[in-house]
């Protein structure tokens, strides 16, 4: 409805001419039309947004399930190897595994083949893009310790903390032994920031089959 504010001539039977604009009723059915538009296009983005807001939060959550599984699974494939040596600090951890790499080409040739080898790989977190990070090198980057490119697991990560749990503790007599300490299962603590605003503590402890030393 268009509102026409120009005032219209009307004659009555006796000639007489008066002047006439909108009238009340009118004036409140545009209103009322604006209105119920206006909270039209108020629920269709708020509920736009909460459906952008729970699916922000269900790809959050498959991520930090595909890198806990993923985890588990580089532990379960943990190896004893003496030229790739584990090391551990708070925020990263990494060792020696049996993983799926790429060949190298003067094995493979000019053809993208893949192999599984002993290699390393790490986890740790990165401070800059608030994430946990996953890299990994084949048998040659190992022994040159490089890596191939990091991928990202977790995003929004405020802090990270890896620790080891030894199957035979420091003693006073740990000193004069000549047996190493064996890991026994590894400890992960973090804690992350939901699409919603809320922060959630996440730990998880892991079996180390044949540890790693």
């Amino acid at each position: 409805m268009t509102v026409d504010m120009k005032l219209r001539r009307r004659s009555d039977g006796g000639g007489k001419k008066y002047m006439q604009g909108m009238t009340l009723i009118e004036m409140i059915l545009v209103v009322s039309l604006i209105a119920m538009i206006g909270l039209s296009l108020f629920q269709a983005l708020n509920n736009g947004l909460k459906i952008w807001q729970r699916s922000q939060q269900t790809t959050h959550d498959e991520d930090v399930i595909i890198f806990l599984q993923q985890l588990g699974f580089d532990l379960r494939n943990t190896v004893r190897y003496s030229l790739i040596k584990p090391e551990w600090q708070p925020e990263s951890i990494s060792w020696a595994a049996v993983m799926t790499t790429r060949m190298d080409r003067h094995i493979s040739g000019q053809r993208i083949d893949y192999t599984q080898q002993i290699g390393r790989v790490e986890y740790y977190f990165d401070k800059g893009q608030h994430a946990i990070m996953r890299r990994q090198a084949n048998y040659s980057q190992a022994l040159k310790e490089k890596y191939g490119p990091a991928q990202q697991l977790v995003a929004d990560v405020r802090q990270v903390r890896f620790s080891l749990t030894f199957a035979k503790q420091k003693n006073k007599d740990f000193l004069d032994s000549q047996e190493p300490l064996i890991p026994a299962a590894l400890r992960i603590e973090f804690e992350i920031m939901e699409p919603n605003g809320h922060k959630r503590y996440i730990q998880r402890l892991y079996n180390i089959p044949l540890g790693m030393s």
